[in-house]
Order: structure tokens, then C-alpha cells, then sequence
């Protein structure tokens, strides 16, 4: 298991890095914790939906995302027939990207986390900004309205997503498993 993650003196570099106790602490914004270690066996994909797996091993780390908030425009039969909107996207390497639903409110405090615990970046902000209108476009709103829409980006903001690393184990296969840890792991997702 390849494990990356930020090396300590690209951390020090940032004016947000607090030196406690002998660890690094790094102030960023991310997504609250509001799952426990003791919940993961409900979490874990099952067998059937009945059969509990047996989890080996558990890591607890923040994954860097991207939340991009597009407007759209819609005309169809008419020039006078225009729908428009919002849309905010959740792009991360862990569960793809995916759409958040507009009754869940995505909700970021600024805290400060241990740098060990951040995983290196995979998307750049251009990645995951093309990643969500490409998804936006071809995948959302194209089946909703059989015609490609006008987007615009509104905005672009970094954030990292609590998660948990399970290795799970059903009759002697082991297999890998991200669970968010902030319970937003419910919008729709497309891989």
C-alpha cells in the first residue's frame, strides 16, 4: 500500500503551520468529523447487504477537494425558454466527482489538523475546475435537457475531506474501502 503524503518542510513554507508538542499543525478549511471509528462496520460495503465484513486495519487521514460551483443556462425550443441555476460540484480523487444535492449544505470550518495527516494533492484547481463542467456538462444536465448547456464558473474553493482508509477482509479477500468521515458521502457520484 503506497502511502504519499506532504513532505514537513513544503508544509513549513505556509505562514499557517503551528509547531505543538512536537507535531505540525497546519490550519486549513475542512469538512467536520461525524463519524466515528466504532461506526465503520456499519459502512463498509457488505455482502448481499446482510453479511458484516471483518475489517484488518483502519487509517484516518484528510484528502484534499475541490468544491466548484458552476451557473448554467439552458435555452430549448425557444430562445424565451431559458432554464437556469447552480450546481456545486465535490471533486476528489477518492470518491470521484460528484454533485451536491441543493437541501444538503456543504459546511467548512477553518481548524488546524496534523500534517502527517494530509494526503498530497492529485488535482490541480484547472483539473478539477474541467473535471466538474465536463461532468456538468455531458453527464447532468444533458440528461436532463438532451441539449448541452451555457456554464459559467462562479467559484473554485480547496478543502479537505476527512477520511478513513479500511482494509476489509470477506472469507480471506482483503479489499479497500475510503469512507468519508463527514457523512457527506451521500451526493451523487460519478466515477
Amino acid at each position: 500500500m503506497k502511502e504519499v503524503k506532504k513532505s514537513v518542510k513544503r508544509l513549513k513554507s505556509k505562514k499557517t503551520v503551528i509547531e505543538e508538542e512536537g507535531k505540525t499543525l497546519v490550519k486549513n478549511h475542512v469538512t467536520e468529523i461525524t463519524v466515528s471509528e466504532s461506526e465503520l462496520g456499519d459502512l463498509v460495503p457488505k455482502k448481499m447487504f446482510l453479511f458484516r465484513p471483518r475489517i484488518v486495519s483502519t487509517r484516518f487521514c484528510y484528502v484534499p477537494c475541490r468544491k466548484v460551483v458552476l451557473q448554467y443556462s439552458v435555452s430549448y425550443f425557444s430562445a424565451r425558454r431559458t432554464d437556469k441555476g447552480r450546481l456545486t460540484f465535490i471533486v476528489d480523487d477518492k470518491k470521484g466527482t460528484g454533485v451536491i444535492e441543493d437541501n444538503i449544505k456543504l459546511k467548512i470550518i477553518r481548524k488546524s489538523i496534523e500534517g502527517d495527516l494530509i494526503e498530497e494533492e492529485f488535482f490541480s484547481d484547472e483539473q478539477a475546475v474541467k473535471k466538474a463542467v465536463v461532468d456538468a456538462r455531458w453527464k447532468v444536465l444533458l440528461s436532463k435537457y438532451k441539449k448541452p448547456p451555457e456554464l459559467e464558473v462562479i467559484s473554485s474553493e480547496k478543502f479537505y475531506r476527512p477520511y478513513y482508509e479500511v482494509l476489509y477482509s470477506f472469507g480471506g479477500k482483503e479489499k479497500k474501502a475510503w469512507i468519508p468521515a463527514d457523512r457527506y458521502g451521500t451526493y451523487f457520484v460519478y466515477n
